[in-house]
């Protein structure tokens, strides 16, 4: 549900952390193409080493990549994606003081990227020298280990703070938490986790471990038992070990459903992802046959639903998703967005009533509830709303244009410009900010003559292609003409 996205998406990742049973697999490195195509500013001899790093790097052949990347910085030293992709490298040999070193060097070349916060705080954590077994996790505020770790918290709280519904963020927190004893600290940042990314069901085990180890033996009994409903089967041998009654893999029928179901969601999220749309609602819809309380099954057929244009089939599998989970966060929005769609705002303004009593902290829900009010016409409330979400993300530039927006519909041209002009300093590419700004200052300034500062954002918008803005200066009516033509 982002509406921002860092420079550097996801374009590495690296080595797991620690046990298995808590983490999970390996991810993948990225293509070189997501990582190569934001770097524009260097010389070309220099992205001919960077390329050719990264490919070599690609064939495991890391001191080979190391030389060509060192070549490339020496070229151009302000490339962070050279500096991002030497400490992913570095990290692959367990050099975490020269990856943390690198990922410090390109967070001050680019500190808006929240992935290379993220990959630092990997590095610290791995250079605290975890044990590939669950042990005791340390506490003492006076050992080294706690410190880094705590400073690996520190990167990923940056990290959701540049992107806030990036789920991996507040799952490789919760683990640092975990790591120094803070179990409520972890468990709150694990369900944040899983509010982002709901079919993870990874997390519910992640979320067992942490009670159990905290003492809550029956609530990680039933988090065991949610992760083995997903699928989970790492979370058999848990359960198997810290529960009462035992389950077998392959004795239960009930059991044996719930696993053939998850296959079947699996296969239709992977049609999906593929285009094969009508494949894969047939294979969620086998998934709902053998398990009717598979959430999961509902939500991804909503989506595809709704992508295939059978808005009222989503709603009805978000609803019966409500059933199953009645506080799920997620579902409740997913229907108000299509409600909304629908044109059913009464309905739709209630689903992110929801999502807000559910989830408080949800800026987007306050944005979404916040537009809505606003196409209704109720500036003041949609005011409200923005100023909720903008209180939760500073850093919300959309929701700045928006305020500005609803303020400019009550004639409060001031504080429309003061929030554009926000919005501006966040995203400088806001065309519409600049757009409305203008606006706005010739509202302002209408019985003062000539408005150059509206003429100066005007163009501003039209060379960021905003279409409002060419419209207006296309209509004779408007006669703009003056601002075309000034220099």
């Amino acid at each position: 549900m982002s509406r921002r996205r860092t420079v550097l998406a996801a374009a590495l990742s690296l080595l797991p952390l620690g046990q298995p049973l808590l983490l999970g697999s390996t991810t993948a490195l990225a293509t070189g193409a997501v990582l190569l195509a934001n770097q524009t500013a260097f010389a070309q001899s220099a992205a001919v080493f960077l390329k050719r790093g990264y490919a070599k790097f690609q064939r495991d052949d890391y001191e080979g990549a190391i030389t060509d990347l060192d070549k490339a910085l020496e070229i151009n030293p302000q490339s962070y994606i050279a500096y991002t992709l030497r400490g992913a490298i570095k990290s692959q040999l367990k050099d975490y003081d020269g990856a943390i070193l690198d990922y410090t060097k390109a967070i001050e070349i680019n500190p808006n990227d929240s992935d290379i916060y993220y990959f630092r705080g990997q590095a610290k954590i791995e250079n605290s020298e975890l044990s590939n077994q669950i042990s005791t996790p340390l506490s003492d505020a006076k050992n080294p280990l706690i410190r880094i770790r705590k400073s690996a918290i520190k990167d990923y709280s940056i990290a959701i703070r540049l992107e806030p519904e990036e789920a991996k963020y507040y799952d490789k927190r919760a683990f640092a938490k975990f790591l120094i004893g803070d179990y409520q600290g972890a468990l709150n940042d694990f369900n944040h986790a899983l509010l982002f990314n709901s079919s993870d069901y990874t997390l519910y085990r992640k979320i067992g471990i942490t009670k159990n180890v905290s003492g809550d033996k029956e609530g990680a009994c039933k988090d065991f038992k949610q992760a083995i409903d997903g699928g989970d089967n790492l979370a058999i041998q848990l359960y198997n070990e810290n529960c009462q009654d035992k389950i077998s893999e392959s004795g239960n029928q009930e059991f044996n459903n719930r696993a053939l179901s998850m296959i079947a969601w699996a296969k239709g999220v992977e049609n999906e992802k593929s285009g094969k749309d009508q494949q894969a609602i047939s294979d969620f819809t086998r998934a709902i046959e053998l398990d009717p309380n598979n959430k999961y099954a509902y939500n991804s057929r909503a989506l595809t639903r709704r992508k295939s244009g059978d808005i009222k089939g989503a709603i009805e599998d978000y609803t019966k998703g409500l059933e199953i989970d009645p506080g799920d966060p997620l579902i409740y929005r997913n229907r108000g967005i299509n409600k909304a769609r629908l044109e059913d705002y009464t309905g739709a303004i209630s689903d992110y009533n929801m999502v807000i009593e559910i989830t408080p902290d949800d800026s987007y829900a306050y944005y979404l509830r916040a537009s809505l009010k606003s196409d209704l016409g109720d500036y003041k409330g949609a005011i409200a709303d923005y100023t909720k979400a903008i209180q939760i993300d500073p850093q919300d530039a959309a929701a700045y244009t928006n305020l500005g927006n609803a303020k400019l519909e009550l004639n409060d041209y001031q504080g429309a410009i003061a929030d554009y002009t926000k919005a501006i300093e966040i995203n400088p590419q806001d065309a519409i900010a600049y757009s409305n700004r203008g606006i706005a200052k010739y509202s302002l300034n209408r019985f003062q003559g000539i408005c150059v500062d509206c003429c100066s954002d005007w163009k501003k918008a039209l060379s960021l292609g905003n279409e409002t803005t060419e419209r207006m200066f296309a209509d004779p009516k408007l006669d703009l003409g003056w601002c075309r033509n000034m220099r």
